[in-house]
């Protein structure tokens, strides 16, 4: 399991079944504060590198049975045509891997850039926005859909109150934010 862009994610301790092998990839200095809050085990590893610089993949172990990979909060802020290079490079370093990502529409782009306007934070924005997954797969033959959900098909809890039980409707009806599962 590789989880690009990894951050302070701690993702690695919610669904370790004690076999998985784990790496958490980031740009250098995120990964230095990783280990100074988060020490690596013999079972979660970092690598320091960009997700652009596909040398990372010879850093995995294991990669005979495939690898998943998951990019979550990631692909979001890179431009489209950064995306499309990045998938065919992973079709063509780690041919069999799957990667499960986020994204968002036009609209979902919107509504995350409004919010970051409204706390000040106007140096970054998201700028890739995908309406719907199946174009990736005319980017490259070697990129297969296997799957396309809203973010938000998950059972639903009435404590969670109407308020944010009808804002996660409504993003679903919209297909607002998605998950998308390729195949490379």
């Amino acid at each position: 399991m590789v989880n690009l862009g990894a951050g302070l994610d701690t993702a690695f301790y919610r669904v370790d079944n004690g076999l998985i092998e784990w790496y958490d990839l980031d740009l250098p200095n995120v990964i230095a504060l990783r280990k100074q809050l988060l020490p690596e085990t013999d079972r979660m590893r970092y690598i320091a590198k960009s997700l652009f610089d596909m040398s990372w993949w010879t850093d995995i172990d294991h990669t005979d049975n495939g690898v998943f990979i998951l990019a979550s909060g990631v692909l979001v802020w890179f431009e489209e045509v950064q995306v499309k290079y990045f998938l065919s490079s992973l079709a063509d370093v780690l041919p069999g891997a799957e990667l499960v990502f986020d994204a968002n529409s036009k609209v979902g782009a919107l509504a995350i850039n409004r919010s970051l306007k409204d706390v000040d934070m106007t140096d970054v924005a998201v700028t890739w926005e995908l309406e719907d997954a199946r174009v990736i797969t005319g980017w490259d033959r070697r990129l297969n859909l296997i799957d396309q959900v809203p973010l938000y098909a998950i059972p639903r809890d009435p404590a969670w109150g109407k308020q944010t039980l009808e804002i996660m409707d409504s993003c679903d009806q919209i297909n607002a934010f998605t998950i998308v599962h390729l195949g490379v």
